[in-house]
């Protein structure tokens, strides 16, 4: 299982990105998204990656429970700690 945790400025973007997670689990609590870790996991991070954008200030955190395995997309060093 894996939880995706954002923090997006832009509302337009903000619902892109709630959209692009749908196709990937459902929406636990604006703005956490959870899914079943499967083999499209790194189809999702490729899709996050796609989306992020480091001079909008987004910060989007996936954490896999199954792997203790966190991937931060943060124009912040701090975001990670």
């Amino acid at each position: 299982f894996c939880l995706i945790i954002y923090d997006i400025r832009s509302n337009k973007r903000r619902l892109k990105l709630s959209k692009l997670l749908e196709g990937y689990g459902v929406r636990v609590q604006n703005p956490v998204s959870g899914r079943p870790v499967k083999n499209d996991y790194q189809s999702l991070l490729k899709d996050i990656e796609g989306f992020y954008k480091a001079d909008e200030e987004d910060s989007i955190i996936v954490y896999v429970t199954t792997k203790e395995e966190v991937t931060s997309f943060s124009p912040y060093h701090s975001a990670e700690n």
